[in-house]
């Protein structure tokens, strides 16, 4: 990574290798290189934008190599506030990811949203199983001294390559917490989530998709420095939703 004031101006120099994915015992292993420079740099933000190219293996049957165009900024004008995002072109794919932060008062907040195209060197090395869509959100309100909450939505879904083998996966989750300080020594505490799993078998085989909810309350006090208490209670359910059949449920 040169040096800003140089006269490279901050130009980025890479390369290495990728590693098989262990979790699946393949044989994703590869090389890349490649090199990004700053287009324009300020004090609030700037803008990148470079090249670099990806040889798998040969035994690597889970996708082609190739040269990635990429062009990525990043504005920050404040503290409060900052914007980013990326551009990758590839094998005559595009893939592209934007994220937002975002802090106003008592609401903190992000934002991001990803996709990588199955055509993307990238899906071929280290532990990227295949195109990915990913969205995720989050908020934080700390409403009062005595009031906290917050919100999250997850969602990734997985295409491998065809001659992969693998079946295609999916996650959704949502999570909900509220908290609520009743004195300096006693607070009551709200949970919720709701997660599901898909899987699609490859060759269009039948699959599954599970889903999880959890509903929680609780309260803890603390009577002196000694002697506390912790009471929780709790709802779960699952079911696989595409035969209809109740899998759990309990209190």
């Amino acid at each position: 990574v040169s040096n800003r004031t140089s006269a490279l101006r901050g130009a980025e120099f890479f390369a290495g290798l990728a590693r098989p994915s262990l979790s699946f015992f393949d044989q994703s292993q590869g090389r890349m290189m490649g090199a990004l420079v700053p287009l324009m740099q300020g004090p609030s933000g700037r803008v990148r934008a470079g090249v670099f190219t990806v040889w798998p293996d040969q035994n690597n049957k889970l996708g082609k190599g190739g040269t990635v165009f990429h062009v990525d900024g990043r504005y920050a004008p404040s503290a409060n506030l900052a914007a980013e995002g990326e551009v990758a072109f590839a094998n005559g794919g595009l893939s592209w990811r934007a994220r937002l932060d975002l802090v106003h008062g008592p609401l903190t907040a992000y934002g991001e949203i990803s996709r990588l195209n199955r055509n993307s060197p990238l899906i071929s090395i280290g532990t990227h199983a295949g195109s990915t869509d990913t969205d995720a959100f989050a908020l934080h309100w700390r409403a009062t001294s005595r009031l906290d909450a917050s919100l999250s939505f997850n969602r990734t879904a997985v295409a491998p390559p065809a001659a992969a083998g693998r079946a295609a996966l999916g996650r959704t989750s949502l999570y909900a917490n509220a908290s609520y300080r009743l004195t300096m020594d006693s607070r009551l505490d709200f949970r919720f989530s709701q997660q599901r799993i898909d899987v699609n078998a490859p060759g269009g085989g039948s699959g599954f998709q599970l889903e999880t909810r959890t509903i929680a309350l609780g309260h803890n006090i603390r009577f002196n420095e000694r002697l506390s208490n912790n009471f929780q209670a709790r709802i779960n359910s699952s079911r696989e939703s595409r035969a209809n059949a109740e899998t759990e449920g309990g209190l």
